[in-house]
């Protein structure tokens, strides 16, 4: 199944968006589910900005779908709040890492990264745990703990690499609302 947020004019200026979803397995393959939001067609520098957080909004909305999809697929219900706070962000850190397979250079970056967290929270941690504090302290272990294969410490571009794979992992945990506040947003992290 693929949702996809898409974009359709409508009068005085907007465009209405709506999700195109496509099933294989359903007897109507293709619907689509209207969207109570619109873009501006022709934006000022406000109504540009506007749009950006439209778009955001409406990505949320369609991940929340696939979500929800998934789990009535697999026959579960939606997560509950409970639930979503006992997801284990290393598991959760390792599904992405296999989102990435058919990129090898992509994926070897962030298994290596997943090894890392593995070592430094050996017991997982609830994602609702993984917050400034924890980040900061992953940060601190990638700079002073982490090691290569040949046992030298980890290189600048690699820290800068590494770190940034836990905040792009924290921002797919946010747009599937899995988390109510990204808290990599609050971290810097290496220069490059």
């Amino acid at each position: 199944m693929t949702i996809k947020v898409r974009k359709r004019k409508a009068s005085k200026g907007q465009v209405k968006l709506y999700l195109d979803i496509y099933d294989p397995n359903a007897e109507k393959k293709r619907t689509s589910e209207a969207l109570p939001l619109f873009l501006y067609d022709k934006p000022t520098s406000v109504q540009k900005k506007s749009n950006r957080e439209v778009l955001e909004a409406a990505e949320r909305i369609r991940a929340q779908r696939t979500v929800e999809f998934a789990l009535e697929g697999n026959g579960l219900p939606g997560l509950s709040k409970k639930d979503k706070d006992q997801i284990d962000f290393i598991e959760f850190f390792r599904i992405q890492t296999e989102k990435r397979y058919e990129s090898m250079n992509n994926y070897g970056n962030w298994d290596s990264v997943h090894k890392h967290l593995e070592k430094y929270c050996p017991k997982g941690v609830a994602i609702e745990r993984v917050d400034v504090k924890w980040l900061n302290g992953f940060k601190d272990y990638l700079k002073h703990s982490a090691k290569t294969k040949s046992n030298r410490s980890l290189s600048q571009n690699s820290l800068h690499s590494y770190f940034n794979k836990v905040k792009a992992c924290l921002r797919i945990a946010f747009r599937e609302e899995l988390i109510s506040k990204n808290p990599g947003d609050l971290v810097q992290g290496f220069k490059q």
